[in-house]
């Protein structure tokens, strides 16, 4: 594996810079005048060549700065939390990205790509970008069958390596036919691969595409239903397949149109796993998003409401439904919406938390439980 400097191994160093001119060192050596943690770079030259970067920094050191004859300033580093940070966040790196299989990446023909013998991608055929990555569309080379494959750079800023994992771990352990399934996954140095089924498209093409959802309501409602069902399997943890506690299942964090999809066989399906975390995770930071409903942490009861706002988008076939503050938007329903649909969504976007139903609920109770 190449040296890599992931993200989150790029912390600031903590600086303390105390200026004294000549006289006043004189005057009082105890009595400093101290700048802010982090100059401006218009008043001091960058300290960052200034300071070498090395395993074998001291836990504590100080150096020296000659600026002018007038002003001397001292510059204190304190890096022995830093350090040990560093060195935590280098093994969890390294430790993440040897749980990934090692894949033998061959190039056929320029921008022909194979897969360990058994999956083969043209970079000209790109699906999505995303801010980590390329998605592109593949094959199974023995069957031909289409798949879709995701290439991360790992040392991308703002690649999270255990969230990663957990997303191929989380899309290769669950058996759902309301799931995109995850075929295989793996790295090549920095780069890690991830081989899905390839889907006929996303919800976010389909509010601007598809006509007949405002009209078909059967067909809006089994859209609803098969999301609802994969979001109840995430909810319940996989039904024992990721080994969690009871009571403990995933939270997706990023529901939104452009994260479900549409197979070819018309069954709607839940992807991108990539910002979905454990429910009994210690810290779980909330996802700035239109789907989000405001002021709340994330929740099994957050991705409800983000259903809820995709369908309402699918139906009105508008992106980005602006909410109010207390996020309602049901004035922004047409006034002849179907009564079972305008109901299904309006209980899902809650204002308040605790009135909107579970997962389960939901499937359990007119009008999904009636398909």
């Amino acid at each position: 594996m190449s040296s890599v400097d992931p993200p989150s191994l790029k912390k600031h160093l903590s600086l303390k810079i105390n200026i004294q001119s000549p006289r006043e060192s004189q005057k009082n050596e105890k009595k400093k005048i101290t700048s802010p943690d982090t100059p401006h770079e218009s008043q001091f030259p960058p300290i960052s060549k200034a300071i070498p970067r090395s395993p074998s920094l001291e836990k504590t050191f100080q150096t020296s700065l000659n600026l002018t004859e007038k002003s001397k300033p001292t510059l204190s580093l304190d890096t022995s939390e830093t350090d040990e940070e560093e060195r935590t966040a280098q093994d969890t790196y390294e430790n993440c990205l040897t749980q990934f299989q090692t894949l033998k990446i061959t190039e056929k023909d320029k921008g022909i790509v194979t897969i360990n013998g058994c999956y083969t991608y043209d970079t000209s055929k790109v699906l999505g970008h995303g801010a980590f990555g390329t998605v592109y569309e593949g094959t199974i080379d023995k069957s031909e069958q289409p798949v879709a494959i995701k290439v991360f750079r790992t040392n991308k800023p703002g690649v999270d390596i255990e969230e990663l994992l957990f997303e191929c771990r989380l899309g290769e352990a669950c058996d759902h036919p309301n799931l995109v399934k995850v075929l295989e996954f793996g790295h090549d140095d920095d780069i890690v691969y991830i081989v899905m089924e390839k889907q006929q498209g996303s919800l976010s093409n389909a509010v601007t595409s598809d006509s007949t959802l405002m009209t078909n309501t059967a067909k809006f409602m089994k859209i609803a239903k098969d999301i609802m069902a994969g979001l109840a399997y995430l909810h319940r943890g996989a039904d024992g397949r990721l080994n969690f506690k009871d009571g403990v299942g995933v939270i997706h964090r990023d529901i939104r149109t452009g994260n479900l999809f549409i197979g070819t066989d018309g069954t709607a399906r839940i992807g991108d796993f990539g910002k979905a975390v454990p429910s009994n995770k210690e810290t779980i930071d909330a996802v700035t998003s239109a789907y989000f409903p405001f002021g709340e942490l994330p929740s099994f009861k957050t991705d409800i409401f983000g259903v809820g706002q995709a369908l309402a988008e699918l139906y009105c076939r508008a992106r980005n439904i602006q909410l109010n503050r207390d996020n309602s938007f049901s004035k922004q329903l047409p006034n002849d919406t179907d009564p079972n649909i305008k109901a299904l969504i309006l209980r899902m976007t809650a204002t308040q938390h605790g009135d909107r139903p579970d997962a389960n609920t939901l499937l359990n109770t007119p009008p999904l439980n009636t398909i």
